[in-house]
């Protein structure tokens, strides 16, 4: 009997949160994992190769793409965690910032799918995962262009879905509140302040750094992720977590004033 061969699956954003902790937890259920990021993992594994990649380089994902081709001449599955997010009134942050947020939500994405299709493509198999939010869904006050880049991830994975199906390439969108990474460390502001957006700013921007800072463990995000590695057939989107499948409910079967009521709650100053 031919032995089967080990499944491979490169992570974008593998450096941290995330990405990392799915990383490892696809090496521990014996997966072959490529990770990419600009700086280094802390952790190392036989089945692992980590590949210096500017995500927001087409030559540097192209290079990379072709580096899991030649090594491993196939490719079972892409996951997109990497992302770094902006905080402040849309007046406030500069063109560059709207621009690196998207980079980082959306077209990092576009360009890693963009490069590993060929091979998928001729192997007419293999599944996509994005890591997106519950803001996809659920707008976050003053993180405006944060929300918008999660949409427009929102909609580039459900219509890509119906693309690839007929090629055998499975897509979904995993959608989460808070998940404690330390990104929140990270997050940054907008390079001028509007007076007239305080205090409503500072309220807002503090209530998603708490969220952020209690949220749930990147490991127990990343099992989730990993199962779908295994799935046979994968669903549009999944959301994981109490508060997801609350706030998704609420965008979906409660009038539309009901979710800009508890989320006017949860980011905003009582007046």
């Amino acid at each position: 009997m031919t032995a089967q061969p080990i499944p491979v699956v490169f992570v974008a954003g593998v450096s941290r949160g995330i990405g990392a902790a799915t990383a490892q937890t696809l090496l521990a259920r014996d997966f072959q994992v490529v990770g990419a990021s600009r700086s280094r993992p802390d952790f190392t594994h036989p089945r692992f190769q980590w590949i210096e990649t500017d995500l927001n380089d087409d030559a540097a994902v192209g290079a990379a793409f072709s580096a899991v081709e030649r090594t491993h001449g196939r490719l079972d599955g892409l996951i997109n965690s990497a992302g770094q997010y902006y905080a402040g009134a849309l007046e406030e942050h500069s063109m560059e910032q709207v621009q690196a947020q998207f980079d980082a939500y959306f077209f990092s994405v576009v360009r890693t799918i963009r490069a590993a299709l060929p091979l998928l493509r001729a192997q007419h198999s293999g599944r996509i995962i994005n890591i997106g939010s519950t803001a996809c869904f659920a707008p976050i006050p003053f993180h405006s262009i944060y929300t918008a880049s999660k949409f427009a991830l929102q909609g580039l994975s459900e219509a890509l879905r119906f693309e690839l199906a007929p090629l055998g390439i499975q897509v979904t969108i995993v959608q989460t509140t808070s998940v404690a990474t330390g990104a929140v460390a990270h997050v940054q502001l907008a390079p001028r302040a509007v007076a007239d957006y305080a205090p409503a700013r500072s309220h807002a921007i503090e209530a998603f750094r708490a969220g952020a800072g209690s949220g749930h463990d990147p490991l127990w995000l990343a099992q989730r992720i990993a199962r779908l590695m295994s799935q046979a057939r994968l669903a549009p989107s999944y959301r994981f977590g109490v508060l997801a499948r609350f706030l998704y409910g609420l965008r979906n079967w409660a009038p539309a004033t009901v979710l800009q009521d508890v989320t006017a709650r949860a980011f905003l100053p009582r007046s």
